[in-house]
């Protein structure tokens, strides 16, 4: 699969997301970050988390503005899409890092994704 057509997809996978997310189709996404503050309560990201749990409809709306833009860039293969990925991977690295204590799982499902960018990303000159 080229890097273009791999870059759509995950470009497609983004805007799925934001629109679940936007439109509470998805988790419960007042509990999760419950879960999430638990989870990190004595860390040193208890205090971010708990920001995330006060504001959490604005942090989802960033979130999802993050997803819905990276995506239409992937999707329409604007010039930027190579940068909008490397947002995601940011987005990606953060949602793992507050979420991977009360998710395990987050690893994994973002893990795969993160592969997918990674691929798309990587380097042509760098290919062995």
């Amino acid at each position: 699969m080229r890097r273009e057509r791999l870059l759509q997809v995950v470009g497609l996978a983004f805007l799925a997301s934001a629109g679940i997310n936007a439109l509470g189709l998805g988790e419960n996404i007042p509990q999760t970050f419950a879960a999430m503050a638990a989870a990190n309560a004595g860390t040193r990201l208890e205090p971010v988390s708990e920001l995330i749990v006060a504001y959490w409809g604005w942090a989802l709306g960033a979130a999802v503005a993050v997803m819905a833009v990276t995506g239409f860039a992937e999707v329409a293969r604007l010039n930027w899409a190579r940068g909008a990925a490397l947002v995601q991977v940011l987005l990606m690295l953060a949602y793992v890092t507050l979420l991977h204590r009360a998710f395990p799982e987050v690893m994994f499902t973002d893990g795969v994704i993160g592969l997918a960018l990674a691929v798309a990303l990587w380097p042509r000159e760098a290919r062995v």
